[in-house]
């Protein structure tokens, strides 16, 4: 997960196969998030998260 400067703040990599997980963004401030998700190096999709 990246701040909208860009700055990696959390990531996590899941085992083959698990394809659901939680992210907890508690000791993150309210604001707009980006979300990228990659598979074996390759890049699928972003999601803009927002935290109020």
């Amino acid at each position: 997960m990246f701040d909208l400067r860009g700055q990696l703040l959390i990531e996590k990599k899941l085992p083959p196969k698990i394809s659901e997980t939680t992210i907890t963004m508690e000791h993150l401030p309210q604001g707009i998030y980006l979300l990228k998700l990659w598979s074996n190096k390759e890049y699928i999709t972003y999601f803009k998260v927002i935290k109020n």
